[in-house]
């Protein structure tokens, strides 16, 4: 839940906690939460609660910024993949992070990397509800997929891979 950071005290740690807590509150106020989520990290850098939800609150702004502003839109995505990447570095069976990773990579059009996630995901823990997400999110995948695959010519077809 919390941190990996050896002899901070448990108080501390609960500190931060409750700071990630209150973030999450602040989920409206995007700026609030962001200072909350540094708050977090300057004391403890490898805070995983706070890494994560950092990397989601960026990976929802990068959707939300989708129509307006394409550069904008890849740098929230940029951010958010990275602090995924730190977070599994920590924590490699984090599958609620694998997950998000696979989402990110779907909502960016890269199959591939999505496909890869949403397994991971499955293989990590198949009974909780981020798998039947990740096995919805496989299917609707393989939709996309066979959808671009029938519109091309026949010779293209044998190319095109997930």
């Amino acid at each position: 839940m919390g941190s990996e950071t050896v002899g901070m005290s448990e108080e501390s740690k609960a500190e931060l906690d409750e700071l990630c807590r209150q973030a999450v509150k602040e989920k409206h106020d995007e700026q609030r939460a962001i200072e909350l989520y540094n708050q977090v990290l300057r004391s403890d850098p490898k805070h995983v609660q706070a890494l994560s939800s950092l990397g989601a609150l960026h990976h929802s702004s990068g959707r939300l910024e989708e129509v307006s502003d394409c550069a904008s839109t890849r740098e929230w995505c940029f951010q958010a993949r990275e602090l995924y990447e730190l977070v599994l570095t920590i924590e490699p069976t984090r599958y609620r992070t694998v997950y998000n990773l696979g989402r990110l990579a779907h909502d960016l059009g890269s199959l591939g990397d999505a496909q890869k996630h949403y397994e991971t995901v499955l293989s990590l823990d198949p009974d909780n509800v981020i798998a039947c997400n990740a096995l919805a999110f496989l299917g609707q995948l393989n939709q996309e997929v066979h959808m671009v695959t029938r519109q091309l010519p026949p010779r293209v077809r044998c190319d095109v891979r997930v």
